[in-house]
Order: structure tokens, then C-alpha cells, then sequence
């Protein structure tokens, strides 16, 4: 925590990656991309703009008619001189990225011409186990796979889900070993937001889950932003950026999955924006949009998942944010007498929820919600020596 961070490039920050440890890819808005390389102390001492430029480019101005304000951009897992980028309507490729002659060889995929009916790309990825694939998807709901992604004439297929919104695609993150499984991110609000697929994208499964108030999508449901995946001792373990913090689960079972907050009184309920793992250490670095960056590593079990099943535990509720209604999730160690509380910011008791003496074992109750002013309240579980607290907010 507040570490110095150092200067490597102009612009509204926007996609970037590294090269090597002392070399970074750095795009700005519109398309602006450049290679900037430090030195022992991290000073920067060589920037080369690497900008797509020729003159179908050089005459379309102003540059917001053929990029978007964050134009999306990706490096090559496996090639770290490779660079693959988004215009507006179609995707180029860049197989000397890394030379400072850069900006003159990045070469067009023609076959990746999207409409105006089939919207934007609003999102780009690129495989870490299938050579040159790459993913990209639209704000109209498409989704496409390109392979050979590296040379002229690759032709992309599509993977768009019958059961798609046709919204925003704002990630599509691809699995660490599975080359069939992936998962897509819908960002807009009143849309289901998470889709996965193990068969490389024959079929779609929502697994939204408890991030939407409504099984449509409608409701009190935060904005889903992006998502990243790791696999740990035989697990994959999933992360989801919303637009009220960070949230992850290991395990995915349909609209019944139950996504957890990590790092609710770290990072808080702000927006994050991107994560990214590194799959060899477990590594975790998640933006957020005006809260800094937050970084950790991930262990198996997650947060929000009890270390023994014999433990008593109080899950995140869901939704939450929540209206009238919420779904509280909690584990029985033994049988004795316990309550769940919910509490004002002074730790005032509002009301009792659920209380009792049950036997040991996972319960789930949807509860109705006193009628209270908006805002931040706590959801206390106590049982003998046992208490755990959670933050809820309230919306009207």
C-alpha cells in the first residue's frame, strides 16, 4: 500500500501490457498507443509511438469516427512483440510491435468487418494456451473466435449465444487451460451479465447468479465490468469486477451460483474496472475507477466459502445491493441457538431476521427487508462465542 507509481505514458489511461520488465505497452484514448521503456530506477527513457496510422486512418478525423474512447487492445500471451487491436468496426494485427518502427506494419484482418447493425467491439482477449486465437466481442451482443490471428486471411467464427442480451460485451475472458470454456461480461444494467460455456461456445449457461435482483436481469443488480479465472489444486476459481466492488465464487451452478465480495472492507463497494491474474503464482491485481489499484493472491478455498464445512459462517447477502427483498446464505456448525441481526452505521439492532435452534448444515431463506431509508446497514450472525458481520446496502 501507497507505493510510488511512476509516469510511462501521455493520454486518459486506457488497455495496456507489459513487454518485459523494463518495456510496457501504453495506450491512451483513441487508439493512441505507444512502447515506453525505463530504466533501472524506472525512469522512463525511450517512448516510440506505435500508433496504428496509414492514410485510411490519417483521413478519417476526427480519430473518435474509427476508434472508441478506450479502444480495446491486447498482447499475445505467447508472442510478446505480437500485438492485436480494435478499431471501431474491425481487428489489426501487429507482428513487430516491439520495434520502433512499430507503427508502419500493423495489418488489417479483413474478414473481421463488423456492421453497424452488429455495433462496435467493445471487447478484445486473446487465448493463453491456443496459439494466435484471439476473442472479441461487440455492444450488440456478438461474440466471435479468431484463429491465426497472427496472419492475412484468418477468418473469425462466430459464438454468440442464442440466449445472449444483445448487449454491451465488455470482457470475454478466456480459461487458463481450457480452450473450450470461457466466459462473457455484460456490462449494462437490466441484462443478465455473466455467460459461460465448457464446449466452446455451442451452448451458453447464465451464471449471474445472486449478482442480479431477477433471473431477466432486472432489478437491483450491480453492472458487471469484467472477469478473470484461475485454476488452483483442481478448482477454477472465478472473479467478476461490478460496479459495487469485486466478487468470485468457485463454484458455477447456473442461476443458482452464489458470488461472494472479497475485500468488502479493502476495496470496498466502488467500481473495479479490470482484474488480472497471473496464472503461475496466483497473483491478483484489480483497478478500480477512483480508488486506486488492489493487489493480493488467491488461495483455494476463496473468500466466502467456510475453510471446514463444519463451521459456523454468514455469506455475503444477494442481491446487494437490495430493494425490499435479499437471500441470506449461512452455515450451522452444531445445534445450539443463533440469530442474524441487522444493524444501523451506529450498531443500533433494526431487526431480528432469521433465529433459531437447527441442526448443523447450509441454509438458505429470502427474507423481507424493514422498511428503512437508503443507505449502508449490517447483517450480524451470532451463535455462542461466534459472530460475524456483513455490510448491506439499501436502495429504494
Amino acid at each position: 500500500a501507497g507505493e510510488e507509481w511512476r509516469w510511462v505514458g501521455p493520454g486518459d489511461g486506457a488497455y495496456c501490457a507489459v513487454y518485459d520488465e523494463n518495456s510496457f505497452y501504453v495506450m491512451a484514448q483513441y487508439g493512441y498507443l505507444t512502447l515506453a521503456s525505463v530504466n533501472e530506477d524506472f525512469d522512463v527513457v525511450e517512448i516510440y509511438d506505435i500508433s496504428l496510422e496509414n492514410d485510411v486512418l490519417q483521413s478519417m478525423s476526427p480519430a473518435s469516427r474509427y476508434f472508441r474512447f478506450v479502444a480495446p487492445m491486447v498482447r499475445d500471451p505467447k508472442h510478446k512483440g505480437f500485438l492485436y487491436l480494435a478499431t471501431r468496426s474491425d481487428i489489426w494485427f501487429n507482428t513487430s510491435a516491439d520495434q520502433e518502427f512499430g507503427w508502419d506494419t500493423w495489418q488489417r484482418h479483413n474478414d473481421t468487418y463488423t456492421p453497424a447493425s452488429q455495433g462496435d467491439i467493445s471487447a478484445l482477449s486473446a487465448s493463453p494456451i491456443v496459439d494466435a486465437r484471439i476473442y472479441y466481442g461487440t455492444n450488440r451482443g456478438r461474440v466471435y473466435q479468431l484463429d491465426g490471428a497472427n496472419f492475412v486471411g484468418a477468418v473469425p467464427e462466430e459464438l454468440t449465444g442464442v440466449n445472449f442480451p444483445g448487449a454491451n460485451v465488455n470482457c470475454v475472458a478466456p480459461h487458463p487451460t481450457d480452450p473450450d470454456h470461457l466466459m462473457v461480461v455484460f456490462s449494462n444494467y437490466e441484462v443478465p451479465s455473466l455467460f459461460v460455456t465448457t464446449d466452446g461456445g455451442s451452448s451458453w449457461t447464465d451464471v449471474s447468479g445472486n449478482l442480479e435482483e431477477s433471473p431477466n436481469g432486472s432489478g437491483a443488480g450491480p453492472s458487471c465490468r469484467w472477469a478473470d479465472m484461475i485454476e488452483r489444486d483442481g478448482q477454477t476459481v472465478y472473479f467478476v469486477g461490478t460496479s459495487t466492488g469485486l466478487y468470485s465464487t468457485n463454484n458455477l451452478d447456473g442461476a443458482n451460483t452464489v458470488w461472494t465480495q472479497e475485500g468488502e472492507n479493502t476495496i470496498g463497494n466502488v467500481v473495479v474496472s479490470m482484474i488480472k491474474i497471473r496464472q503461475s503464482d496466483g497473483f491478483i491485481a484489480v483497478g478500480t475507477h477512483g480508488n486506486g489499484v488492489f493487489t493480493s493472491s488467491v488461495t483455494v478455498p476463496v473468500e466466502g466459502v467456510p475453510a471446514q464445512p463444519g463451521s459456523f459462517f454468514l455469506a455475503q447477502n444477494y442481491p446487494n445491493p437490495a430493494r425490499t427483498e435479499s437471500t441470506l446464505r449461512f452455515h450451522i456448525a452444531d445445534r445450539s441457538e443463533f440469530r442474524i441481526t441487522m444493524h444501523d452505521q451506529l450498531g443500533r439492532e433494526i431487526a431480528t431476521l432469521v433465529e433459531g435452534n437447527r441442526q448443523p448444515g447450509v441454509y438458505t431463506e429470502r427474507i423481507a427487508l424493514p422498511e428503512v431509508a437508503p443507505g449502508n446497514y449490517f447483517i450480524r450472525m451470532s451463535a455462542g462465542t461466534f459472530a460475524q458481520t456483513r455490510m448491506m446496502t439499501v436502495v429504494r
